[in-house]
């Protein structure tokens, strides 16, 4: 499950999925509670993770609770990004990081980028743009994949839960109330994560 804690960048990438700006809203640390008591398999992203107020508070709770955590950072905040790679290397089984780092992104401290590069964490996604968010507007269609900008459920700082990061994916359920009756189809079906792919799969074996 990708959990939102929060819409707000530091950043304005161009691909940028999820139109993410400096504006935006925060999750509430009830509310990432509720969405850990749903999937103990959890990354941690945004906007940008790691400047939510209440950030090193909800990573440590996370990893208490959970079997595994992962976090995705843009590595703009130094240390902390610094300290994330060292747990990851103490906690591998439980604990994950890995930097994004592409022509798109605004440039960083080389120390964290050179320290994620010798780790062999880095995310890139030159070469495999998605059709979604900003990236619709900056580049030419032939650029982009089709594919869906994170096949898993997403939920976002609200609260609410998404079949997956498709534009078009409904919104299936709430951290708090569960999920939606209507969509127990989509749930069941374990093989089929992402909502376009799940409505494909469905028109081919009707």
């Amino acid at each position: 499950m990708y959990v939102r804690i929060t819409s707000k960048c530091n950043m304005s990438c161009e691909h940028c999925g999820f139109n993410c700006t400096h504006e935006g809203e925060d999750m509430s640390f009830g509310t990432f509670k509720a969405a850990l008591g749903i999937d103990e398999y959890i990354t941690i992203g945004g906007g940008e993770p790691t400047i939510h107020p209440e950030f090193e508070k909800f990573l440590l709770y996370a990893i208490g609770h959970c079997e595994s955590v992962f976090v995705i950072t843009n590595g703009s905040r130094t240390e902390l990004s610094l300290t994330m790679l060292g747990m990851a290397k103490g906690l591998e089984d439980s604990f994950g990081v890995e930097l994004s780092q592409d022509p798109y992104h605004d440039p960083i401290d080389t120390r964290v980028v050179d320290a994620f590069k010798k780790a062999d964490r880095i995310r890139n996604v030159e070469g495999k743009l998605v059709a979604a968010g900003r990236a619709n507007e900056f580049f030419d269609s032939n650029d982009l994949n089709h594919g869906c900008i994170c096949s898993d459920q997403v939920v976002e700082p609200s609260g609410n839960i998404r079949a997956c990061g498709c534009d078009n994916a409904p919104v299936i359920g709430n951290v708090f109330v569960g999920y939606k009756e209507e969509y127990e189809e989509f749930l069941e079906d374990y093989e089929v994560e992402c909502w376009n792919d799940y409505l494909k799969t469905k028109e081919e074996c009707a």
